[in-house]
C-alpha cells in the first residue's frame, strides 16, 4: 500500500466532481409510454404512509374508502382490485398496488365523475379519525408516477412535488375547541402532459387536489353542487344514540360518552367523487419530469457541497498525520532499532555521545543509561520502544479469531454490496421509475456478494491457523445474515399484528429464506473453499514468539469504550450531515425519493477514506503503547462511528419526528440498530483490513532476516553442571549406564567436544578462569577463598558491551562484595557465603582442614526426601525459566546471556526417590580403574587422600555403587533439568536464535583409582563435558582436539561478534573455529594450574595432543600418553623422542 494512493487531492477532486453532479441522474426512455387521444390511463392505488408513524397500510384496506367493483376499464383484462406484480423491493418497502376503478382518458377531462359511496360504523369511524390525527398520506400512481402535492417556495420562484396527498384534515371546532376530522371524498387529478417529437403524448406530471365536502351537497348523480366551490367538510362523526343510552341509564342524570367500539348499526354515508383534467406542459421533458421531485433536494445542493469540503478538510487533516505516521515508521523507526537495552522490564537507553570504540571494558556497566520514564532524549528512547518491541507478538492470533474472520466476510459482502448500489444509483440504473429497485438490486448483490464474504473469511481464517473452514464457512454464511433475519421476522409478528402493509407476507419470507440458504450459502462455500483451499494464508513478516508479553498500563484514550468514542467522532463528523437528509427522506418524507445519490457516493468515499486514516492513527498509538491486541481493537476503531450514529437516530427521534406508538417507536430504533450494525460492520472491517495491511507493511522491514537488529544476535543460554565427569556420560562412553536424553539430544544435533578440559579442578579457581579467560595464577584464583578481583573483566562485559542483557542463576562461588562482576542481574544468591574462611594451609598440605569434604558423603549415600542443593537448583531452574518467559515479555529486542549454574551433581551422593528408582534395575558399574594402594599413589593423590579423611581407610564395595548410583541419578536430574530448559526456548519461540553451551566446573573421581572427588588432574576429575547447539548455525560434529573452558570467554564474544580488547590479557582462544570450520588458531593445548587443597607448590598440567603432563616442584613429573593409555594406569617422567 503506497501511500501516494492514498492521498492524491487532484484524483479525488476529479472522482468528486464527477460523482456530484450524478445526483439527479437516471436513465430514461426505456419505459416511455405515449398514449394517444383518449387512450385509457391506468391509475392504481398503493397505500398509505404517515410521517407520525412507521406503519403502512394498503389503500384498499381502508374501510371507509371505494372498494374495488372488480370491474374492468379502459379495456384492461383485469378487473379494479386486481394486484399488480411487485419486485422484492417494493413488497420489502410496504407497497401494495392495485387496480382502481378511476377512468381516466389522454386529454379527456371529466368535471365530475362518482366513484362510490361508502357506509361506515363507529370503529371504522375511529379509526378513519386515528388515521387522520397521525397525518396519514396516500399514495396513488399514474404512468408509474406517484401522485403528488403540488407546493411553491416561499420566494414563488419554483414548484416542487410531495409525493401523496392527505387522506383528511384535522380542524377544531371554533365553539368548544374540539378536534373535528373531516375526510377528503372528492379529487382533483390533474395530469400534465406534452407532445414529444415522437408522436403521441407523454405524461410529465400527476398531480391530486383533495377536498372534503359534505354528503348534503352532493347531487343525485353522485356529483357535488359545485365542484369548484366553497364546501362544508364532510366530517367523520357519528352523534350518539341517546335514546339508547337513556334506556341502558334510565335513573342517571349524567349520559356517559359513546362507545365507538359498540356497533349500535349507526352508520355513517361517504360518497366520492373525482374530477380529472389534462393539461399540456411543454416546458418539462419526459427525461426530466422526477425533476419537481427532488426540487426540495436540491434546494440544499449548496448544503450538500459544503458537507463534502468539511468532510475534505477533515480528512486532510487525518491524512497529514497518517503522513506523518509513514513517513517515521517506514522510514525512519526502524533505523534506530536495537540502540538500547532493557532490565526488570524498563527500557534503558545509552547516550548517544558514548562511542563504543573509546570506552573502556568495564566502563559499560556504567553508561549513561536513564529509565524510560526520566527525563531523557525522547529522540532516543523512541528509537528503542513502542511498536517495534512488538514484533514477536503483533501478528499473534487474537480471541475469538474464529468470529473475527466470519466478521470481516460479512463486511465485505456488505462492502461490494454498497459499493455496487452506489455505483449503479450514480450510473442510473437505480433510479425513481424503477420502484422497489434498489431494495431489490441491493438484496440481489447482497447473496452474490457471497463469494467475496466466503473468500476473505475463509483465508483470513487459513492465515489464522483454523483447519475446520467448513464450521468456519457456516458461520460465516449464516450468523450475520441469520441475526438480520431474525430480527426482521421478530418485527414482522408485530407489524403483523397491527395488520399493517409494512408487515412482510410469509410467501416472501419464504422466498428471502430460499435465496439466503439455497443461493448465498452455496456462494459463500465456494467462496470459502477458495479462499482456504486454493489460496495461500496472508503472510507475515515476523515470526510470533509462543510466549505472550506483558502489555503496559494503557493510557485512558486507548481503553476500548474512551477510545471507540474518540475515534468514531471523526468519521461521524464526516458523514453526520448527509445523514439528515437521509433521515429526512427515510423518516419523514417517507417517499424513499432520495436521488442525491453522488454526493452521498461521494461522502461515502470519504467515509472509507477517514475511517482508515483514523485506523491508522490508532492503531499506531496502541502499538506505541506495547499493546498488540489490535486485531479486535482496529474492528472496534473502524466501526465504532455506529455508535455515534445510533446515538444521532436517538437525538433525531426525540427532535425531529412525532413517532406515536409503541409499534412505531419499536420499528424506527430496531430498523436505526439494524442499519447501524451494517454501517459498523462495514466500517470495521474497512479499519481491520487497513490496520492489518499497515502493520504488515510497516513490519515488513522487521522481518527476521534483518541482521542489523539487535534481536537478531544469537541468544546464549550457558548451562553449567557442578563436578560433572565427562567420561561417564553416555555421549562419551556409549556403555555407560547414566540416563541424560536431553544431553544426548544435544550431543547428536550439536558440536561435541571429546577433550574438554577445566583449568582448575576445583569450583571456585576453574569458575574464574571459565569468565575471564585467564590462567589462575593470573588472577589470583588459588582456592576456593578467592576473591576475584573486580577490575578484571569477564564474558559478560563483553557481551554488554554488544548490547545483551546478561544474567546469572545459580553458583558461581563469588566471593567479596562485588556478586556481579559484570552480569546486569543476579537471579538467585550464590549457594555458599563468601567465607574467606577456606582458605588453605600450604605450610601443611597433608594436613585436613575440619571443614574440609569427607567420606560422609559417600558413606551416607542414598535416596532422600529433601537436601538445600535441591532446594537451591529448584529455585535455580525456576528463576531462569522465569527468565526467559519475562524476556520475550520484556526484551524481546534484546539479546541475552544467560548463565544457569546448577549444584549437581556435586557431592553429597543423595538424591530423590524418583531419580534414584530410575536406577532400580541398573547394574551400576565400579569404576573401571580400581583402587590403587595408597602407598603407591603419587604424592599428590596421598595428600588428597588424607584431605578427605580417606587416608588409611577402605570404602565397601556397596557404598561405592550407592554412591555411584546416587551421582547418576543427580546426573538425569540436571538432565531433566536441561530439558525443562530447552521446554521453555521452544515454546518461547527462541529456540532457533539462541545458542545452548552446557559445560561444567570439573569432574569427580567417584572412586577411579580408589580417588574421590575431585583436586587432581585426571580425567574424571579434569575432563567435563562440553556441547555447542545450535544447529541452524553451527553443523553437528565431533571435535577431537584439545580445549578448555577457559576457551568461553573469546568464543562467546565472538558469537556476539564483539572485538576483543587486545590491551587486555587472555589466555583462552575462540572456539570458533571448530564450530564453523573456518581458518583460525587450534592450538590443541590446555594449560591448567591447581594451587588449593593437598598442595605445597602449583600443580600444572598440559595437555597436548595425545599427551598429559603434570608437573610440580616438590612432585615427581608424569607423562601420559592417552591415546594408548587412557585409564592413566601407567606414567612416565620423560617425552618419548
Amino acid at each position: 500500500m503506497k501511500l501516494e494512493s492514498v492521498l492524491c487531492p487532484r484524483q479525488w477532486t476529479i472522482w468528486l466532481l464527477f460523482v456530484s453532479h450524478a445526483c439527479a441522474f437516471y436513465i430514461p426512455g426505456y419505459s416511455v409510454t405515449r398514449y394517444n387521444d383518449d387512450e385509457p390511463i391506468p391509475l392504481l392505488v398503493n397505500k398509505i404512509f404517515s410521517d407520525h408513524t412507521q406503519l403502512q397500510y394498503a389503500y384498499f384496506d381502508l374501510p371507509f374508502v371505494c372498494p374495488p367493483s372488480g370491474k374492468s376499464h379502459g379495456g384492461s383484462p383485469f378487473g379494479s382490485g386486481k394486484s399488480v406484480s411487485l419486485n422484492l423491493g417494493e413488497i420489502l418497502r410496504g407497497d401494495r398496488i392495485m387496480t382502481s376503478d378511476f377512468e381516466l382518458h389522454m386529454g379527456r377531462n371529466v368535471e365530475c365523475q362518482k366513484l362510490c359511496t361508502v357506509e361506515v360504523g363507529r370503529k371504522d369511524v375511529k379509526w378513519g379519525r386515528q388515521l387522520i390525527r397521525e397525518g396519514y398520506v396516500a399514495e396513488w400512481i399514474a404512468d408509474n408516477l406517484p401522485g403528488a402535492t403540488s407546493f411553491v417556495t416561499v420566494d414563488r420562484s419554483r414548484k416542487y412535488y410531495a409525493t401523496g396527498f392527505k387522506i383528511g384534515d384535522l380542524d377544531f371546532s371554533p365553539g368548544t375547541g374540539k378536534p373535528r376530522y373531516f375526510i377528503n371524498n372528492h379529487f382533483n387529478i390533474v395530469i400534465r402532459w406534452r407532445s414529444p417529437p415522437e408522436g403521441g403524448k407523454v405524461v410529465v406530471g400527476f398531480e391530486i387536489y383533495p377536498k372534503s365536502i359534505k354528503a348534503s351537497d352532493y347531487e343525485e348523480d353522485g356529483c357535488p353542487k359545485q365542484v369548484h366551490g366553497q364546501h362544508e367538510g364532510l366530517e367523520l362523526y357519528i352523534p350518539p344514540n341517546l335514546s339508547r343510552l337513556k334506556e341502558m341509564y334510565p335513573e342517571s342524570s349524567y349520559l356517559p360518552k359513546e362507545d365507538d367500539e359498540i356497533d349500535d348499526g349507526a352508520k355513517l354515508k361517504i360518497p366520492y367523487s373525482y374530477s380529472v383534467y389534462f393539461k399540456e406542459e411543454p416546458g418539462i421533458e419526459w427525461s426530466n419530469r422526477w425533476d419537481l421531485y427532488f426540487s426540495n433536494q436540491g434546494e440544499s445542493s449548496m448544503t450538500h457541497w459544503l458537507a463534502v469540503l468539511n468532510s475534505l478538510i477533515i480528512s486532510g487533516v487525518l491524512g497529514v498525520a497518517v503522513y506523518v505516521i509513514w513517513g517515521r515508521t517506514v522510514q525512519g523507526d526502524i533505523k534506530g532499532r536495537g540502540d538500547g537495552a532493557m532490565e526488570d522490564g524498563k527500557i534503558k537507553i545509552r547516550s548517544k555521545s558514548t562511542e563504543k570504540k573509546g570506552e573502556g571494558l568495564l566502563d559499560q556497566g556504567m553508561d549513561v543509561e536513564r529509565d524510560a520514564d526520566g527525563s531523557s532524549d525522547d529522540e532516543a528512547l523512541e528509537d528503542v520502544s513502542g511498536w517495534k518491541l512488538l514484533h514477536g507478538d503483533v501478528f499473534r492470533v487474537p480471541e475469538y479469531s474464529g468470529l473475527l474472520a466470519p466478521l470481516v466476510g460479512s463486511g465485505m459482502q456488505l462492502f461490494f454490496m454498497i459499493s455496487g448500489l452506489l455505483i449503479l444509483s450514480c450510473l442510473g440504473v437505480l433510479n425513481p421509475s424503477f420502484r422497489g429497485g434498489f431494495v431489490s438490486v441491493g438484496m440481489g448483490l447482497f447473496v452474490f456478494a457471497g463469494l467475496f464474504s466466503g473468500y476473505f473469511s475463509g483465508r483470513l481464517y487459513k492465515t489464522f491457523g483454523g483447519v475446520h473452514w467448513r464450521k468456519n464457512t457456516l458461520i460465516t454464511a449464516l450468523f450475520f445474515p441469520g441475526l438480520i433475519f431474525c430480527l426482521i421476522f421478530i418485527l414482522n409478528l408485530f407489524v403483523w399484528a397491527q395488520a399493517s402493509s409494512t408487515a412482510i407476507p410469509f410467501g416472501t419470507l419464504v422466498g428471502m429464506l430460499a435465496l439466503w440458504l439455497l443461493i448465498q450459502v452455496p456462494l459463500v462455500y465456494l467462496g470459502s473453499w477458495y479462499g482456504f483451499v486454493r489460496a495461500k494464508p496472508w503472510e507475515h513478516p515476523t515470526k510470533t514468539n509462543s510466549i505472550a508479553r506483558q502489555i503496559p498500563p494503557q493510557p485512558w484514550y486507548l481503553h476500548s469504550i474512551q477510545g471507540a468514542a474518540l475515534t468514531g467522532l471523526p468519521p461521524f463528523a464526516v458523514l453526520f450531515i448527509e445523514l439528515l437528509f437521509v433521515f429526512k427522506n427515510l423518516w419523514q418524507d417517507k417517499s424513499g425519493y432520495y436521488y442525491v445519490f453522488g454526493f452521498l457516493s461521494a461522502v461515502s468515499t470519504i467515509v472509507i477514506i477517514t475511517v482508515s486514516e483514523v485506523t491508522i492513527i490508532a492503531t499506531h498509538s496502541q502499538l506505541c503503547a506495547e499493546n498488540y491486541h489490535w486485531w479486535w481493537q482496529s474492528f472496534l476503531t473502524g466501526g465504532s462511528s455506529a455508535f455515534w450514529v445510533f446515538a444521532y437516530c436517538i437525538w433525531y427521534y426525540f427532535f425531529h419526528l412525532h413517532i406515536t406508538g409503541f409499534v412505531s417507536s419499536l420499528l424506527f430504533f430496531s430498523y436505526s440498530f439494524l442499519a447501524c450494525a451494517v454501517y459498523g460492520l462495514l466500517t470495521g472491517t474497512v479499519g481491520f483490513l487497513t490496520a492489518y495491511a499497515f502493520i504488515r507493511r510497516i513490519y515488513s522491514d522487521c522481518d527476521d532476516n534483518d541482521t542489523t537488529m539487535a534481536a537478531k544476535k544469537p541468544n546464549i543460554l550457558y548451562i553449567m553442571a557442578d563436578q560433572m565427569a565427562a567420561p561417564l556420560l553416555a555421549f562419551h562412553d556409549k556403555k555407560s549406564p547414566i540416563k541424560t536424553p536431553n544431553l544426548d539430544r544435544l550431543a547428536r544435533e550439536g558440536v561435541v567436544f571429546d577433550s574438554a578440559y577445566c583449568n582448575s579442578p576445583l569450583c571456585a579457581p576453574s569458575r574464574f578462569v571459565m569468565v575471564t579467560g585467564q590462567l589462575p595464577s593470573k588472577i589470583g584464583a588459588y582456592d576456593n577463598a578467592s576473591d576475584l578481583p573486580a577490575d578484571i573483566p569477564t564474558y559478560a562485559h563483553y557481551l554488554r558491551r554488544e548490547g545483551y542483557h546478561t544474567a546469572l542463576a545459580g553458583k558461581m562461588h563469588f566471593c567479596g562484595p562485588d556478586q556481579l562482576h559484570g552480569y546486569e542481574q543476579r537471579l538467585t544468591s550464590d549457594i555458599y557465603p563468601g567465607d574467606y574462611g577456606w582458605s588453605v594451609n600450604w605450610d601443611e598440605p597433608d594436613i585436613r582442614p575440619d571443614w574440609y569434604h569427607n567420606m560422609s558423603s559417600v558413606m551416607e549415600a542414598g535416596p532422600v526426601v529433601r537436601t538445600n542443593q535441591l532446594d537451591y537448583d529448584e529455585e535455580v531452574i525456576y528463576k531462569s525459566t522465569q527468565y526467559l518467559y519475562d524476556h520475550v515479555r520484556h526484551r524481546t529486542d534484546q539479546p541475552f546471556c544467560l548463565t544457569v549454574s546448577m549444584t549437581h551433581p556435586h557431592d553429597p551422593y543423595a538424591m530423590t526417590k524418583e531419580f534414584w528408582d530410575m536406577y532400580e534395575d541398573v547394574d551400576i558399574p565400579l569404576p573401571k580403574t580400581p583402587a590403587i594402594p595408597q602407598d603407591q599413589q603419587d604424592p599428590h593423590s596421598q595428600r588428597v587422600l588424607k584431605c578427605i579423611d580417606l587416608w588409611g581407610k577402605e570404602i565397601p564395595e556397596e557404598r561405592i555403587k550407592a554412591a555411584r548410583r546416587a551421582y547418576y541419578a543427580a546426573c538425569t536430574y540436571v538432565d531433566t533439568n536441561v530439558g525443562k530448559l530447552l521446554k521453555v526456548l521452544e515454546n518461547c519461540g527462541l529456540r532457533d536464535n539462541t545458542i545452548v553451551v552446557f559445560t561444567g566446573d570439573h569432574g569427580d573421581m567417584l572412586g577411579e583409582r580408589g580417588l574421590w572427588y575431585k583436586m587432581v588432574w585426571y580425567e574424571n576429575s579434569a575432563r567435563v563435558p562440553m556441547i555447542v547447539h545450535a544447529p541452524n548455525r553451527f553443523a553437528p560434529k565431533r571435535v577431537l582436539e584439545n580445549v578448555s573452558t577457559m576457551d568461553l570467554l573469546p568464543t562467546f564474544a565472538a558469537m556476539a561478534g564483539a572485538p576483543l580488547v587486545k590491551e587486555l590479557p587472555l589466555d583462552g582462544v575462540s572456539l570458533m573455529p571448530y564450530l564453523t570450520g573456518e581458518e583460525g588458531v587450534k592450538t590443541d593445548t590446555v594449560l591448567g594450574e591447581y594451587m588449593a587443597e593437598g598442595t605445597q607448590s602449583p600443580t600444572v598440567m598440559i595437555r597436548r595432543g595425545r599427551w598429559k603432563f603434570v608437573y610440580s616442584l616438590i612432585d615427581p613429573p608424569m607423562l601420559y600418553d592417552l591415546e594408548n593409555d587412557p585409564e592413566e594406569r601407567v606414567y612416565s617422567a620423560t617425552y618419548p623422542g
